[in-house]
């Protein structure tokens, strides 16, 4: 029960699903939806496939950059989606990431593996491999890449930032989570 047997406020993804309401009034930076071309003001819901890895933390702390690194690089096979609290959010732009897309293509930057390490990975193998083989880029690329070649495993548009929770704890949330849709609630209506 929120608030009696759970305290947290971004939720567990692990529980059911990951669901959450977007905070747009403390995110210092464009909602979703209106990212993915909605109207700002439009009630949308965010549709998103995956969730095979989740990583946490708080802050951005003194070593945020050491830990993302390390979170960006486990997932190779989902591209990030980053959730986090709104205090977080503001740290995030006291340390210079005063835009989303700044965030998002330092993530983008720096979500790099050898290229044996990505292809490694057995959902590389089942989901991208098969790509890859087709030709499809930037997979093809990264099948012929020498096994020590630094490969950059997500482009900046395959990477979300959605700021959700109450600013009640600095948490985030690293879910393996690739963007299907979004689609206007209010036109649903």
């Amino acid at each position: 029960m929120p608030g009696e047997t759970y305290m947290g406020t971004l939720g567990n993804g692990l529980a059911y699903s990951a669901c959450f309401a977007e905070n747009e009034e403390k995110s210092p930076w464009e909602p979703l939806h209106v990212e993915k071309g909605l109207p700002a003001g439009e009630s949308a819901v965010s549709v998103f496939f995956g969730l095979r890895y989740v990583h946490e933390g708080y802050g951005p702390r003194e070593t945020w950059q050491e830990k993302m690194r390390r979170c960006l690089s486990s997932g190779a096979h989902f591209p990030p989606l980053l959730v986090m609290d709104p205090i977080v959010a503001r740290l995030f732009v006291e340390r210079g990431m005063t835009t989303k897309e700044r965030l998002i293509d330092w993530c983008a930057a720096n979500a790099r593996l050898p290229a044996r390490e990505y292809w490694d990975d057995q959902w590389v193998q089942t989901l991208l491999r098969p790509l890859a083989v087709a030709g499809v880029e930037p997979y093809a690329s990264h099948l012929k890449a020498a096994p020590d070649e630094i490969v950059q495993m997500f482009e900046p548009k395959e990477i979300n930032l959605v700021v959700a929770g109450g600013g009640a704890q600095g948490a985030w949330k690293m879910f393996g989570a690739r963007y299907e849709r979004t689609i206007s609630i209010d036109a649903w209506r």
